[in-house]
């Protein structure tokens, strides 16, 4: 793969869309003096649901302009979107996550485009909606003072909820991340991704990811960019059953977790991974 094809593979999986010209600076996308809609009047009452429509819009015309992406069918499927999902919302909660599926689903549509092979290399690993769920609604919540894990709190309840420590996998310790590897009572696993901007910052659980089924423990893994032309990388790593090795690439600027697809970057023989020891 050329350097040119692996870096607009990563612009795919881990860069938001640059501004498109014109957008609006403050309000949506599109102009709110006289819109009707009890949607739209949501939105423009909602500075933040208006910059989630200036994302959506710009990440929506730079994916239709991609090359190899059918352009018409895009645009229907858009429109179709907002007939069937964004017009029925009643409330800003309903309307921020059809915000933001829709941009997962529009991500989606860009990497297929720009290469198949990192499509599949960085499908998300199967678990239940419920483990989901609970694992997406613990985002944005703090992680402070929540020593051991398998703690209770003054209330009885676990601190996170269903999820509890996985007996002998030890915390993965990057430079601006804690990375807990936790189970649920469901039977499927999740990793919560916490971060502390220094030694003595906040700590905010602000990720997860499914873990595969029967794969390895959870291991510390970075990128040498002295073997990928100047690019260096920082993350966790799961080695897989049937071979291979699942990367995910901790963003110090957004604290999310992005999984990268290694065979398609020339990469599987760049990164070095190390088990984490209990007490790091």
């Amino acid at each position: 793969m050329t350097p040119g094809v692996a870096a607009a593979v990563l612009m795919v999986l881990a860069s938001p869309a640059a501004a498109a010209p014109g957008a609006h600076v403050d309000g949506p996308s599109f102009a709110c003096a006289r819109v009707t809609s009890h949607v739209n009047q949501i939105i423009c009452a909602s500075a933040d649901l208006s910059a989630l429509d200036r994302a959506l819009d710009d990440t929506f015309q730079t994916v239709v302009h991609q090359p190899t992406v059918n352009a018409a069918k895009l645009r229907a499927d858009e429109a179709n979107w907002v007939r069937r999902v964004l017009r029925t919302c009643a409330d800003s909660a309903c309307i921020k996550a059809a915000y933001e599926g829709r941009m997962d689903a529009l991500r989606h549509v860009s990497q297929v485009a720009a290469s198949p092979a990192a499509s599949g290399e960085t499908q998300s690993f199967p678990a239940s909606a419920a483990v989901v769920a609970a694992s997406q609604a613990l985002i944005g919540a703090s992680c402070d003072g929540i020593d051991n894990l398998a703690a209770l709190d003054r209330t009885g309840r676990h601190p996170l909820g269903d999820f509890v420590s996985i007996p002998g996998q030890a915390p993965v310790l990057l430079r601006h991340a804690i990375v807990f590897v936790l189970g649920s009572g469901r039977g499927s696993e999740a990793f919560l991704f916490t971060r502390t901007g220094s030694s003595a910052g906040r700590c905010t659980i602000t990720d997860f990811a499914v873990l595969p089924d029967h794969g390895s423990g959870l291991m510390s893994c970075s990128v040498d960019p002295s073997l990928t032309g100047g690019v260096g990388s920082s993350g966790v790593g799961v080695r897989l059953p049937k071979g291979g090795l699942a990367y995910w690439e901790v963003s110090e600027t957004d604290g999310r977790l992005h999984r990268l697809p290694l065979e398609v970057l020339g990469w599987t023989k760049s990164v070095r991974c190390r088990q984490p020891e209990a007490g790091e």
